[in-house]
């Protein structure tokens, strides 16, 4: 089989010759029926996995994200715990500075959910960063679904430093249980 190769804008081109030999020897690529199900799971979720390691790697970069996101619920937290004295009840029943943390835990869960994926999503989708991806390897679903998981991934640190400030600064006493639900529900509830 011969071959006519151009090696540049202004050299010459030349010819060689391949012998069927040298095609044998080259590395087969497998089909996707050729593969045994692990092996498939993993060549879907590489792309997937990296993509997802890409974006979770951009949010932690951006240190205003990080700033507003983590900063702004711990310092409302301080500086409204000065507001009311120690005592004070709220509802009847939920002391002053366990309403105080779990609402702020809730802002900053919902700043972190709605800045991490939404508006995000929403200026990637209007620069064309989505058009983009559509020409990956990666499931048309995963766009999202990475956008959703990242999000998720950066609001669990967030509550769990208001709550970590709540019971350090704030003197907030809690079951075991009682904090580990709670976490859990904010965490879910982000989604």
């Amino acid at each position: 089989q011969r071959v006519r190769r151009h090696t540049g804008s202004r050299g010459p081109v030349t010819e060689f010759s391949i012998a069927p030999s040298d095609l044998s020897d080259r590395r087969r690529v497998d089909s996707p029926a050729d593969l045994t199900p692990p092996d498939r799971w993993r060549n879907r979720l590489t792309p997937l996995l990296a993509f997802g390691r890409f974006e979770v790697g951009r949010l932690l970069r951006s240190w205003k994200f990080l700033a507003i996101t983590v900063g702004f619920p711990v310092i409302f937290y301080i500086l409204f715990l000065s507001d009311h004295t120690a005592g004070k009840v709220v509802d009847g029943t939920v002391p002053w500075r366990v309403y105080l943390m779990v609402s702020m835990c809730s802002f900053g869960a919902l700043v972190a959910a709605l800045n991490a994926a939404g508006t995000r999503l929403s200026m990637e989708r209007a620069s064309g960063w989505a058009r983009q991806l559509r020409i990956t390897p990666i499931p048309a679903w995963s766009y999202v679904a990475t956008k959703v998981v990242a999000s998720m991934l950066v609001v669990f640190p967030v509550i769990v430093l208001v709550e970590a400030v709540g019971a350090g600064f704030g003197d907030v006493r809690l079951s075991a249980t009682a904090w580990m639900g709670l976490t859990l529900l904010l965490w879910v509830t982000s989604l």
